[in-house]
């Protein structure tokens, strides 16, 4: 019995040893595996750390290339003051006293007998009757030869730009149609507004030749008026020349070809009741910035009557030639962008193939391809800008830049949109900050919120875009139209509404409209917005909080467990040292 006993208790010691080790045995090995996730996981925070780091210098080194473009092409000021000195001398100047009794410019054109006096006061003195150059022909011819003194005179406007071919006036018809007259007396035949089904190509006038229409204004850009209509180019066309007769007396207007010209267009009733749309065309050259300045008058008549004038003056360099380091230096600059561009164009196109459409789940990289898209946007009207020039330019002619001065225009508003997205990106690598990371990650956190807001927010433009239109269009110009007042009311974010205005317009709607859309819009949104981001805020603050002390006891255990490891390791040897050698 006692060795029955004793062998039952060596059994049992035995036994509890065993699990002893196979405690320690499992207790070791869950270290280890802690150990081991704790390396992989710090050596994969290390490798994207290193990714972003990577990325970061790539975007430092676009965004210093694309800040050099941008501000080497938008450093000079020669583009807004030759425009300007063009429209001063076209648009600004008054009429003469024996055209109005009144101070009057073209801006103040109401009708086409105000627009004929136009052309034969202001606009024939500013680029024919020396009101923009002396006019002395003797100056001219004995300066002509010397460097050191210069004076531009015949076809030059503001002295320093230079006409490019002739003048092109013209303008599109409608075709009358038969209605009804409330008047006894009255016609029956009505004008229409302009479209395609209603233009009319007849041939008119009152002359011995009556005008014909023509097909140079098929290859040109369509025209987008201030009342957002929209006309292709002249369909009926007369050019005049750059310059008047040399024997012609400024003064009594004796012997002024152009002058007559002008004078028979309104004899013969050019421009008519028939007419929606005026074009008075020409392009000015300055060679001092190498600049051209595509000029457009344009002037509206609607079927309700009277004309709207405006006009639109869009200067560009047609030819880059490097003349200095600095143009050389902005082209060398621009290629190396265009290389960074296609890099990054490189790896979005193998990232998207590589994950797929879950590629866009991070926002950074839709903003980044939009960015990618609209640089290959503007290199492509660049080249279509270049390749549009004419090869020749001939006094004789109307000489047409408008469809190059339109690619240079909408590559300039395209890059504008690259400005703002490429700046945008610092964000992106601000939140590594931890004094802006706090904000990025309250932006982040209401985006989608932000959304429904902005939902919101054009639900009530739209909605009292046509309630201030039907109470008020017919009185005020701001509210015309729908898209003419939804730009009106959006005047109210930057505290420009003019509430007085819509007071006169009507006494008892003016107000009632003003309190109600004023308190949904800032009362009740603005509150809400502001309280949205508010809670954002505190949450971005408490999760950054949390992110730190998650990142703390990260490193607590990381170094808790190399303690636990390194004495196991000690003991062991120790125990290894101790045991007698067999």
């Amino acid at each position: 019995m006692q060795n029955h006993g004793a062998a039952a208790s060596a059994e049992a010691r035995k036994e509890h040893m065993k699990s002893i080790k196979e405690e320690k045995a499992a207790q070791g090995t869950s270290t280890h595996q802690r150990l081991i996730n704790n390396f992989t996981a710090n050596a994969k925070h290390k490798l994207a750390a290193k990714r972003e780091i990577h990325d970061m210098v790539n975007y430092v080194i676009f965004l210093a290339l694309f800040l050099t473009v941008a501000i080497t092409s938008t450093n000079g000021d020669d583009l807004f003051k030759f425009s300007k000195l063009v429209r001063s001398h076209l648009v600004v100047k008054n009429f003469q006293l024996v055209n109005t009794s009144v101070y009057k410019s073209y801006a103040d054109v109401s009708n086409l007998d105000e627009f004929y006096e136009y052309l034969v006061g202001p606009f024939w003195g500013a680029i024919y009757g020396s009101d923009s150059y002396d006019g002395d022909e003797t100056v001219y011819a004995a300066t002509n030869a010397s460097n050191s003194s210069v004076n531009y005179n015949r076809g030059y406007i503001g002295g320093v730009g230079r006409i490019l071919g002739t003048i092109r006036l013209g303008q599109v018809r409608v075709a009358g149609q038969a209605c009804d007259n409330l008047a006894t007396l009255g016609s029956t035949w009505c004008l229409p507004e302009y479209s395609t089904s209603t233009a009319s190509t007849d041939s008119f006038g009152l002359g011995h030749e009556l005008y014909e229409a023509v097909h140079t204004h098929i290859d040109e850009p369509s025209y987008i008026s201030i009342t957002n209509r929209v006309y292709p180019g002249p369909a009926f066309t007369v050019e005049i020349p750059n310059v008047e007769a040399a024997e012609c007396n400024v003064v009594t207007k004796a012997n002024c070809t152009v002058y007559t010209m002008l004078e028979e267009l309104r004899h013969n009733k050019f421009w008519d009741l028939a007419t929606r749309a005026i074009f008075v065309d020409f392009s000015v050259y300055n060679p001092h910035c190498k600049a051209v300045a595509v000029v457009r008058l344009f002037l509206e008549q609607t079927d309700g009557g009277g004309v709207m004038p405006s006009v639109s003056i869009r200067p560009f360099l047609p030819y880059v030639t490097p003349q200095t380091f600095q143009d050389m230096f902005a082209i060398v600059c621009e290629s190396l962008l265009y290389l960074v561009v296609f890099h990054q164009a490189y790896v979005a196109v193998h990232g998207l193939r590589t994950v797929g459409f879950k590629y866009y789940a991070i926002r950074a990289n839709i903003a980044n391809d939009i960015n990618i898209v609209f640089f290959f946007i503007v290199l492509g009207l660049k080249v279509l800008t270049h390749a549009s020039l004419p090869t020749e330019f001939q006094d004789d002619v109307y000489v047409n830049l408008r469809s190059s001065a339109n690619y240079d225009y909408l590559s300039r508003s395209v890059n504008s949109l690259n400005c703002f997205l490429s700046v945008l990106k610092v964000f992106k690598y601000l939140s590594f900050i931890p004094t802006f990371s706090i904000l990025t990650a309250t932006v982040s956190g209401a985006v989608d919120e932000l959304i429904g807001l902005f939902v919101m927010i054009a639900i009530l433009l739209f909605g009292g875009s046509l309630a201030f239109t039907i109470a008020f269009g017919s009185m005020l110009r701001h509210y015309s139209v729908v898209i003419n007042s939804f730009y009106s009311l959006m005047g109210i974010f930057t505290l420009k509404f003019d509430a007085e205005e819509i007071f006169d317009g009507n006494r008892v709607l003016g107000p009632v409209f003003f309190v109600v859309f004023v308190s949904l819009i800032i009362l009740v949104i603005m509150v809400l917005y502001l309280q949205h981001v508010s809670i954002i805020y505190s949450y971005s603050s408490l999760l950054c909080t949390a992110t730190i002390i998650l990142i703390n006891y990260e490193a607590y255990i990381h170094s808790t467990c190399s303690l636990r490891a390194l004495r196991m390791r000690t003991w062991s040897k120790r125990k290894r040292n101790c045991l007698p050698k067999t």
